[in-house]
C-alpha cells in the first residue's frame, strides 16, 4: 500500500484544506474529491475508483492518502 501524509497547514497544490474539509486529487483516478471530519469521520474513500482512502487526523493537522499501487 502506498501512502502520502501532509501537514494541514502545509499542504501542496494538488490538496486544499477548510475548516474540517479537504479536497484533493486522487493518486488512482484523478478525480478530485472530498473528505470531511463532520460528514464522513474524517475517513472517505475516492467516489469514482474506490482504490484510495483519504483521512483526516483526529486533530485536524494532518491529511492521508492510501491506495493500492
Amino acid at each position: 500500500m502506498e501512502s502520502k501524509s501532509f501537514e494541514t497547514d502545509k499542504l501542496p497544490k494538488e490538496a486544499d484544506f477548510n475548516g474540517e474539509t479537504a479536497a484533493l486529487i486522487c493518486p488512482v483516478c484523478g478525480k478530485v474529491f472530498m473528505v470531511s471530519k463532520e460528514k464522513d469521520g474524517g475517513k472517505r474513500t475516492c467516489p469514482v475508483c474506490h482504490a484510495a482512502t483519504a483521512y483526516i487526523s483526529s486533530d485536524g493537522a494532518r491529511l492521508k492518502v492510501e491506495w493500492e499501487g
